[in-house]
């Protein structure tokens, strides 16, 4: 019986009683098992709760983040209109800067044209 096999032409009153206290050594009762449920299922619940408590703390973090992080792109992006429109009127009063330079020049080459043309008519004339 040593080896956990049972010999049926040999097994005695003794050796029944023997291996039945040992089953009942290493069965758990039904109270056993129950309280090994409850304690199982209360350690379950309070690293439920551990983990409920831990989410709710990141979703606290990742939107006081995203708070802080849309109010730097708010400043960023308000920075970054003033310089685009400091910018485009610099660029505007070049150009208009420009664009009456080329006028005058224009003009100062349509004067010109007048008079070399005026000039080519008169010694035409003085010629003729």
């Amino acid at each position: 019986m040593s080896d956990g096999s049972i010999d049926t032409a040999n097994f005695t009153q003794k050796d029944l009683m023997q291996h039945l206290l040992n089953v009942a050594q290493h069965a758990a009762t039904r109270e056993d098992l129950a309280e090994m449920r409850k304690e199982s299922d209360d350690k379950f619940n309070r690293r439920d709760f551990k983990i409920d408590t831990v989410a709710e703390n990141l979703d606290s973090k990742i939107d006081t983040v995203a708070e802080k992080l849309d109010a730097k792109i708010d400043i960023v992006a308000e920075k970054l209109d003033a310089k685009i429109d400091t910018v485009a009127e610099k660029l505007d009063a070049k150009i208009e800067a420009v664009r009456k330079d080329i006028n005058a020049n224009t003009w100062r080459i349509l004067g010109g044209l007048v008079v070399i043309m005026t000039l080519f008519s008169f010694a035409g004339k003085m010629f003729s």
